[in-house]
């Protein structure tokens, strides 16, 4: 199946983003390298001559399922990144030589009902400054992406898991993202106290036992939660 791409009117409106290459997202994560972009690295060229150092790769449990990430430097810097604070694999075999991890950034896609969301994680400092590119202007870079994200044939997404051992049906995951979605676009207080009442949104929905909760009574619940927060 086809996965089209959803930008929150919102976020399209308010955001912007262009990379300042900064070098933060280098050297704050590890990033997580499958086997098939760990062999495609190798064989590009002796990286570890060039770069001076023992290892490109890194066993980490940070890593999750993928298992190795991007080796560092002692400073906790990506072992590709240079003086110029850019990735010497982009500089030379292109963007799509990096890692997917490395291509995504700092974009987040979220598949859900068929969709796929497109978020921003704000630990990207260009991402919190919001100058640049309009974000829709990303779209044919992220629908590539999302080729290589979502196999071809995968099912749509019927349920999500709001908490361990509870799943909702897609459009009641919908009725929670924007409630959630309210709180974090209230301008009545700043980013630290939306935070918090986010977060106790969140702890009113893990007392539920949604199964329980009939379909009539869905929305009206959950909005009663996030009024009860702010």
């Amino acid at each position: 199946m086809v996965m089209k791409l959803e930008f929150h009117a919102e976020i399209v409106r308010q955001q912007r983003y262009s990379c300042n290459c900064c070098g933060q997202g280098c050297r704050s994560f590890l990033v997580p390298v499958r086997l098939a972009e760990r062999e495609a690295i190798e064989k590009q060229q002796d990286w570890q001559s060039e770069l001076k150092v023992k290892e490109l790769f890194v066993k980490h449990r940070a890593a999750g399922k993928w298992g190795y990430g991007l080796a560092k430097r002692g400073d906790g810097s990506c072992v590709f990144l240079d003086e110029e604070n850019l990735c010497v694999i982009h500089k030379k075999y292109g963007l799509g030589s990096k890692p997917f991890a490395c291509q995504l950034y700092p974009f987040v896609l979220t598949p859900l009902g068929g969709r796929l969301r497109v978020g921003l994680r704000f630990d990207c400092p260009a991402v919190c400054k919001s100058e640049g590119r309009e974000l829709t202007s990303y779209r044919q870079e992220l629908k590539r992406l999302s080729k290589e994200m979502i196999p071809p044939g995968i099912q749509a997404v019927t349920e999500a898991k709001i908490y361990p051992r509870q799943k909702i049906p897609v459009e009641k995951a919908e009725i929670v993202n924007e409630a959630m979605l309210k709180i974090i676009d209230s301008d009545a207080v700043g980013l630290a106290d939306r935070l918090q009442w986010l977060r106790g949104f969140a702890e009113h929905l893990s007392m539920v036992k949604w199964k329980r909760v009939e379909e009539d009574d869905f929305r009206e619940l959950v909005e009663m939660f996030r009024r009860s927060v702010f």
